[in-house]
């Protein structure tokens, strides 16, 4: 009978034992999977709306907004495109007028570098002369 009352206070002191050893490790296996479950929470948060702090990062959603906007301003047929083409119909007469201007100059510096001998400002001819107040 002696035997059996140590056997069961053993055995109940292996149990309590038990108890406490799972009971920590269940409290310390809490607090990882918290911790685990936290950091997936703000993981999947900075993949989808982006984080602000180093390591910077845009996000999903935010990125895919930016491209659609972007999508949409760069459409043939959107407002931002429509005025591109307009902007480049009106100012069409101001480009003409400036090759135009360009194509005379380049043909004026061939001139006088032709009858100047090499040098711009070495020539004669007769608007000069009549510009140079030579009435002759």
């Amino acid at each position: 009978r002696r035997i059996a009352q140590i056997i069961f206070i053993l055995m109940g002191l292996g149990v309590f034992g038990c108890s406490v050893s799972l009971y920590v490790i269940g409290s310390n296996l809490s607090e990882a999977a918290n911790l685990s479950f936290c950091r997936l929470y703000v993981m999947s948060d900075e993949f989808l709306n982006g984080s602000r702090e180093p390591p910077i990062f845009l996000g999903l959603d935010i990125g895919i907004q930016t491209l659609q906007s972007l999508a949409e301003r760069l459409d043939v047929d959107g407002g931002a495109m429509q005025g591109l083409r307009d902007n480049l119909v009106e100012t069409q007469p101001l480009e003409l007028a400036y090759q135009r201007f360009t194509d005379a100059a380049a043909h004026m510096s061939m001139v006088l570098l032709e009858n100047g001998h090499g040098e711009i400002l070495d020539h004669v001819c007769s608007i000069c002369r009549l510009l140079a107040g030579d009435n002759r």
